[in-house]
């Protein structure tokens, strides 16, 4: 497990410096993620590095417990930033996020630091304490001839088994975790096939694998297959193959890249199946040997509710995250060729192509007067209309650019102006801003087009992806000023 644990913080610590590194040379808006990113992998990699020089064996709370601070620097890093920038709604949301995952963190600490300190008075009690036999502790069972390996056999646990704990308790505990919780899963079931005497592998070294992708197919396949081999053992077989159950294992995974964000719970009550299926067979196994629990059977432990707790908010933070998503999805579809305007009726927008969706004003930007979505998050374009103020059209785009200019580095301007706007002798500006993409800017360019009239101005702003720039120029640039405004 020391191996791991060396192997798992130097690959951390390089990674975090080479985001570091990466994130100083993006010339980017995005760098400030960069550089959070790298802080939290900076974080968990000298944690474990350090446990695993020092011999800490706080087991899996201690590591998930790592894991939480380094997501809690991730969402603290730019809140700074954000309420600096006036935008409160991130700051809200990464502020709260942070501090739930730095409270989770310290909980699961303690959990793993009592673990620890269990551990290392066992084994202080006990001749040699440091040899290898002592090694063979796990959660406070002692190497003695009692608890020996030996002693394991098939039909008699060396130790009471986890409670074979009913489905719906760890249905909710896998879709308030975003099936997080399977990590807990994997290890109280390679910790049980030890004890039934099916398997003598490291339960952490399987639960940390089952975050890795790709590896954790394979551990589920292994775990599938030797509770199908223990239950031969014991005179009964499984309904499912192993195979068959890591299939729709792999089935599942797909579900949150078809479905939208705002199915979340059911798009994780989908990847849970297979897990679900997993636990009803290993309670089979466990029910075969015996009622002598390691805990209750009819209740949670603390650090399950402790998950439960903290799985709350991060579904709330989910659902309040996708609402742009379910607005994109219930929005009016406009058809190509179709005139759309906003609450000011002084303009018009022509829709270009298919795919695109009025959506409320507000659901992107504050302050707008329209809002259209096209076939993804990432294509859309917002319109503002608002009193003039004696401004010039100047005025305006030097303001525009000031502002695209302070998140972006290296802006590249490209700016045509017509007559063309629907109203007599009044000038239209068409601008394109670009950045010079960094190494994580994937920022791709920002269209414009701006009217001022002495009584409103008009301004369309759109962005797009790379499939649909042409798309979302084109309907840029489609802005019109209404008969209204078309004075002598």
């Amino acid at each position: 497990m020391r191996i791991t644990q060396y192997f798992s913080g130097i690959l951390l610590i390089l990674l975090g410096a080479l985001g570091l590194f990466l994130s100083i040379a993006d010339a980017g808006d995005n760098r400030l993620i960069g550089y959070t990113l790298a802080a939290g992998c900076l974080v968990a990699g000298v944690i474990i590095l350090t446990a695993a020089m020092t011999e800490y064996r706080g087991g899996f709370c201690f590591h998930l417990g790592t894991l939480s601070l380094s997501l809690s620097v991730f969402f603290i890093g730019p809140v700074y930033t954000d309420y600096h920038d006036d935008r409160m709604t991130q700051f809200a949301i990464g502020l709260t996020a942070g501090l739930v995952f730095v409270v989770t963190a310290l909980i699961l600490l303690w959990f793993g630091h009592k673990r620890h300190k269990k551990l290392r008075k066992v084994s202080d009690s006990q001749p040699g304490g440091n040899d290898f036999a002592s090694r063979l502790v796990d959660d406070g069972a002692t190497a003695g001839p009692t608890h020996s390996p030996v002693n394991a056999l098939p039909d008699h646990p060396s130790e009471p088994l986890y409670p074979p704990m009913k489905l719906w308790r760890v249905y909710f505990l896998l879709v308030l975790s975003a099936t997080l919780y399977a990590v807990m899963l994997t290890y109280r079931t390679i910790r049980d096939l030890n004890q039934i005497g099916e398997k003598r592998t490291q339960p952490g070294f399987y639960a940390v694998g089952v975050l890795i992708p790709l590896v954790n197919y394979a551990i589920f396949f292994q775990m599938a297959n030797s509770i199908a081999r223990s239950a031969r053992k014991n005179g009964f077989d499984l309904p499912l193959h192993p195979a068959a159950l890591t299939g729709l294992l792999i089935f599942t995974a797909f579900a949150p890249t078809v479905m939208p964000s705002f199915l979340y719970p059911l798009t994780v009550s989908i990847a849970a199946i297979p897990w679900l299926v997993l636990h009803q067979q290993m309670n089979r196994l466990r029910l075969a040997h015996g009622p002598n629990w390691r805990q209750p059977d009819n209740r949670y432990t603390w650090k399950q509710r402790s998950l439960l707790i903290a799985g709350l908010p991060l579904m709330a933070l989910i659902l309040v995250g996708s609402k742009p998503e379910f607005l994109h999805f219930t929005g009016k579809r406009l058809a190509p060729g179709e005139s759309v305007s906003g609450h000011t009726p002084t303009y018009r927008l022509q829709i270009p192509d298919e795919g695109w969706r009025v959506v409320p004003s507000g659901t992107l930007f504050p302050g707008t007067d329209l809002e259209l979505m096209g076939k993804t998050l990432n294509d859309w374009v917002v319109v503002h209309a608002h009193v003039t103020q004696h401004r010039s059209l100047d005025s305006f785009v030097d303001a525009r650019r000031a502002i695209i200019a302070a998140q972006w580095r290296n802006v590249e301007v490209v700016e045509t102006r017509t007559l063309d706007s629907g109203a007599k002798m009044t000038p239209l500006s068409l601008a394109r801003f670009s950045g010079n993409e960094g190494v994580m800017n994937t920022a791709k360019a920002i269209f414009v087009a701006t009217a001022v009239t002495p009584e409103y101005t008009v301004e369309a702003i759109g962005q797009g992806t790379k499939n649909q720039e042409n798309a979302v120029q084109a309907l840029v640039e489609s802005l019109r000023l209404s008969a209204a405004e078309n004075k002598p």
